[in-house]
């Protein structure tokens, strides 16, 4: 039998960074993180502009 493990999803606090299309600290970057038994895990980032929409994990 195998053992399951179910993780909750926790976000960071938001980084603002510099936004190159408004040029303004806009662009919040929240870290996304499992919660496991084993600990917290790094799994991503959420990362969009304020003002402009801008994300910089989008395709140019």
């Amino acid at each position: 039998m195998t053992a399951r493990e179910f993780a909750t999803v926790h976000f960071g606090e938001p980084e603002p960074e510099w936004c190159p299309r408004c040029a303004k600290d806009t662009v919040n970057r929240t870290p996304i993180y499992a919660l496991a038994s084993s600990g917290p895990r790094r799994i991503g980032e959420y990362a969009i502009c304020d003002e402009c929409g801008h994300s910089p994990h989008t395709n140019r």
